[in-house]
């Protein structure tokens, strides 16, 4: 039997509550399992996509950047569900979580190497030139 009601506002917090412990991508069986409502698992991730859609494709404002790099410097970088979590809890009053492991992980990525991206100068072209002249091309 498959449960076709209206969803409840504490079984969508218990699916919320599900999809950060998982994830969102793959385990939708076993979150539905785990929910226990008899939902069936397309029917979980399409209610959980439609309250997160925004989020899923929105871009990083300045505010969250600043909250994922405070988040960050308190957690490290092996936890990101963790990351997720306490960004959700710096941004949301009901700290739930908006973001995903996976997208913190990603913008993450993008802000590092925007910081090591910097411009080849003379001095490095003639540091590589010594190198290679002390080392050859086949000593790397």
């Amino acid at each position: 039997e498959v449960n076709i009601l209206i969803w409840k506002a504490d079984e969508e917090k218990r699916l919320d509550e599900l999809v950060r412990k998982h994830g969102h991508r793959g385990t939708w069986v076993t979150i539905a399992h785990e929910l226990g409502t008899k939902r069936p698992p397309i029917r979980c991730l399409e209610t959980w996509v439609r309250r997160h859609h925004r989020f899923l494709n929105s871009n990083w404002d300045a505010e969250e950047e600043a909250a994922l790099k405070a988040v960050v410097e308190e957690c490290g970088t092996k936890n990101w569900p963790a990351v997720a979590d306490a960004i959700g809890q710096r941004m949301e009053p009901d700290g739930e979580q908006k973001r995903s492991a996976e997208q913190c992980l990603q913008r993450w990525r993008v802000i590092r190497n925007e910081n090591l991206t910097r411009q080849w100068k003379p001095a490095d072209d003639f540091l590589l030139y010594m190198c290679i002249h002390a080392y050859g091309l086949k000593a790397w």
